[in-house]
């Protein structure tokens, strides 16, 4: 099929963009989920925490379901690999550019840099991550086109400081 893939009605609706006219009649029915399943316990813990965020906010929009919760959790799968293997880079300390490699000839001499094949599997991590997330309607891109769905805030975080701080005198 050439083009974009077709957008969920309820995601159309969100964002203000369904058209009756272009409208094809309700999209297949799948049963919305108010409790969702713990993480599995193979995921790390910035993986599980994502998860249940993840979860939490597509609950409060009304979208989560049970064909959505297949992509969350491959989402926070992937995401924990990324934070997996960023931390891994990042542990080692005996090479000034952990996101390179340098190859010696048999002498010991210094022919080239090559890229560390954990950076190339996070970037890989991170751009499965990112197109799951644009599939979910949880990128701040794709937030900005949803109107108001969010539960609103009544105070911002400095009216709600400020507000503190003048009991607490």
């Amino acid at each position: 099929m050439a083009g974009r893939p077709p957008k969920n009605r309820e995601i159309k609706k969100l964002q203000g963009t369904l058209q009756p006219c272009r409208d094809k009649g309700p999209d297949v029915a799948f049963q919305k989920i108010i409790q969702w399943p713990p993480a599995p316990r193979e995921l790390c813990t910035k993986g599980k925490k994502l998860y249940e965020t993840t979860c939490s906010q597509l609950k409060l929009l009304g979208v989560l379901n049970e064909v959505n919760l297949a992509i969350v959790l491959a989402y926070a799968t992937e995401m924990g690999k990324y934070f997996t293997t960023e931390k891994e880079l990042a542990r080692t300390k005996d090479n000034p550019t952990p996101r390179l490699q340098a190859v010696y000839d048999k002498n010991g001499t210094l022919l080239k840099y090559i890229r560390n094949p954990l950076d190339k599997m996070a970037s890989e991590y991170l751009d499965n991550a990112r197109k799951m997330a644009n599939e979910l309607g949880i990128t701040p891109a794709s937030q900005h086109k949803i109107k108001g769905v969010m539960t609103e805030q009544t105070q911002d975080e400095f009216e709600a400081l400020s507000n503190k701080y003048d009991e607490e005198l």
